[in-house]
């Protein structure tokens, strides 16, 4: 890249110049891309964790659940969570599948 670059600089020094802008700005939206990507993996991790959390809860206080007649409202409690946990990893992937 470097020895394009010397070569633009020496032919035509205007046409370095937007090479110059446009590989600078590839470089920060490529920077910004990764960011936003790290934040939703680490966001798909923290939903998984809470849904693993969710299961322990569920697996430790089946007792009490069962003799309380809750069953329904736990059992849409983690539907909710794991389907909230499901879209994260879904938008994940597609915004990582965009960017390759």
């Amino acid at each position: 890249m470097i020895a394009n670059m010397v070569a633009l600089i020496y032919f035509d020094y205007r046409m370095a110049a937007i090479a110059a802008h446009l590989a600078a700005d590839r470089l920060h939206r490529s920077g910004a891309v990764r960011r936003t990507v790290a934040a939703r993996i680490s966001h798909r991790a923290q939903r998984d964790r809470a849904g693993h959390h969710a299961i322990e809860e569920t697996l430790a206080s089946i007792k009490a659940v069962k003799a309380f007649g809750r069953e329904a409202s736990e059992g849409e409690i983690y539907a909710r969570d794991n389907w909230d946990a499901f879209m994260a990893a879904r938008r994940a992937r597609l915004l990582w599948s965009s960017i390759e």
